[in-house]
């Protein structure tokens, strides 16, 4: 099974299969690396990824993640 490696503001995530990318909503412009590829490429480059691209940002209402709600109560 094929492992994709992400970046996410400027740091690597992964692996993750297929399956786990859906859920991580990646859209066109994400960089996008696995083990046949040369370099990093954006996710709308890879005819296997081009069924999870979403163009749409994430809702709103989605929980943040822990460290926002302390960096803004102290900010």
């Amino acid at each position: 099974m094929k492992r994709y490696f992400i970046r996410i503001d400027d740091r690597q995530a992964g692996p993750f299969t297929k399956d786990q990318l859906r859920s991580r909503r990646i859209t066109p412009g994400t960089e996008v690396w696995n083990e046949v590829a040369y370099d990093w490429t954006l996710a709308s480059s890879l005819e296997e990824l081009r069924d999870l691209l979403s163009d749409e940002p994430a809702p709103l209402d989605q929980p943040k993640p822990r460290f926002w709600s302390r960096w803004c109560m102290n900010g």
